[in-house]
């Protein structure tokens, strides 16, 4: 998981799947807190991300495990994001 500036927009982005059934997209928990204040997002790992096979990180089942979160409506400030594969 990382953070990527495109054309003046942050996103969350990164992969996920799930060993045990690697052809199906998972679904990604975001928490995102600031003290004791926060909000919960979830997204689909779904998108285009053929580096993996290329780079043998899984299975020749799907290439479609990336996921891309714009971080435009999040208010600015210093955030713990915590991801969860559900």
């Amino acid at each position: 998981m990382g953070i990527e500036n495109q054309t003046g927009v942050q996103y969350l982005q990164g992969w996920a799947y799930d060993a045990d059934d690697p052809a199906v997209p998972v679904n990604i928990g975001l928490q995102f807190r600031s003290g004791v204040e926060g909000f919960d997002k979830t997204i689909s790992a779904n998108q285009l991300r053929s580096d993996l096979v290329a780079g043998y990180f899984i299975p020749n089942t799907s290439i479609n495990h990336g996921f891309s979160f714009p971080l435009t409506d999040i208010e600015y400030g210093v955030y713990t994001i915590t991801m969860l594969v559900e």
